[in-house]
This record gives C-alpha cells, structure tokens and sequence, in this order.
C-alpha cells in the first residue's frame, strides 16, 4: 500500500513539474517541448487517476475485509465465553468427583480394616 502512495506522490510532483515547465517554454521556440510537457501531464494525470482509484478500490476492499472479520469475532466471543464456563464447570466436576473417589478410597480402607479386625477377634472366640 506505501508503494502506490510513493508512486502518487511522485506523480504529482511531475506533474507540478511539468506546469512549470509550460508556464517557462511560452515562447515560439519552446511551442513543441509545451506540447510534449502536455502530453507528459495527461499520461501523468491519466497514471494519478488510476492510482487514485486503486488505492480507493483497496481502501474500500480492506474497510470491508475488516468489517467482516469484526462481526465474525463479535459473534464468536459469546461461543468462546460459553466454551470457557464449560471447561470451568468440567474442571470444578473433575475436582468434585476426585474428592469423592478419595472418600471412598478412605472409606473401603476402613472397612478393610474393621474386616480384618472382626476376623482377628473371630479366631480369638473360635481357639
């Protein structure tokens, strides 16, 4: 995009350029270079205009390309933030349900060991 600002900008300068040059060659000697300065300006204004129009053709394009890239995350955002709760709610579940397997890890080894203590009395009362 800075290369065809660089290329307008020149433009316009020759173009200046070749005014001055107009405006000095007024006499009779000068008649055909005011002719070939003429031509040199409508090339030069011709190339302008084209380039005027690109870079509006480009500005548009991009102002478009970024407006659909704004509503496209505007209608993410709410997807990410409700995929963000149910990761949130997943982890505190994992959390839950890890606290409950450590509970019952603790419970069945209490009952493991009142078995083995009711089997150790069961042979005391049997001898």
């Amino acid at each position: 995009m800075k290369k065809h600002y660089i290329i307008a900008s020149k433009i316009d300068i020759l173009s200046k350029k070749c005014s001055r040059i107009e405006s000095a060659c007024l006499s009779a000697d000068g008649k055909n270079f005011v002719v070939l300065s003429q031509e040199i300006r409508k090339l030069v204004d011709k190339t302008k205009n084209t380039y005027d129009n690109k870079i509006n053709r480009l500005s548009v394009n991009g102002q478009t390309i970024l407006n659909i890239a704004g509503k496209t995350i505007e209608k993410a955002i709410p997807e990410i933030i409700k995929n963000a709760e149910l990761v949130n709610y997943i982890a505190s579940s994992e959390k839950e349900k890890q606290s409950e397997v450590e509970y019952i890890n603790i419970s069945v080894q209490q009952l493991t060991e009142i078995t083995n203590e009711n089997s150790a009395l069961s042979e005391e009362v049997s001898a």
